[in-house]
């Protein structure tokens, strides 16, 4: 009785929720650091200096430190969704959704805004259309790295359920 762990002492780290949030927020952080990283050290351009992977980490940090605040967003909302999942498994499909409702949000409001001085020159129309592409094709994007990281938290999630002794999910 005393190995298995109650709601109250169990440790906050070994919670399926906050690993499949945190795997998700590592993602966020680390994968585009990765390709900055890897990018780098395999261009072709002339340099005065053959790149290393320690200089190819280390000029991929600003990478990392515009994604924090991606990252810490996508920790904080795959834990919510998590919960929600362990809850009631039909709700899968929020944070995909989300993913995509985020994108296209901020889409749209970096759209409105560059085309700001067009609409009094260009037919309105053509600048609707012009904006839902944009948006639509953004939306899109956010909604299948939704549905990357919905998958990854679901793994981890009927993972570490198991290994708990517990129900899947």
């Amino acid at each position: 009785m005393e190995d298995a762990p109650s709601r109250d002492t169990e440790t906050r780290w070994r919670n399926p929720k906050v690993q499949a949030a945190v795997l998700n927020g590592a993602l966020v952080l680390v994968g585009p650091a990765v390709w900055a990283a890897y990018t780098d050290y395999t261009w072709d351009a002339v340099r005065p200096f053959q790149p290393t992977v320690f200089s190819s980490a280390i000029r991929a940090l600003p990478v990392m430190l515009a994604f924090t605040p991606v990252s810490l967003l996508v920790v904080w909302r795959s834990y919510v969704h998590a919960r929600a999942y362990r809850i009631r498994p039909l709700s899968v499909w929020r944070g995909p959704c989300e993913a995509a409702a985020i994108a296209g949000g901020l889409a749209l409001l970096a759209m409105i805004w560059a085309t700001a001085g067009t609409w009094s020159r260009e037919p309105s129309l053509l600048i609707i259309e012009y904006i839902a592409f944009y948006v639509i094709a953004t939306a899109v994007v956010g909604l299948i790295i939704g549905v990357v990281l919905a998958a990854t938290a679901m793994l981890v999630l009927r993972v570490r359920g198991r290994e708990g002794g517990r129900p899947a999910v």
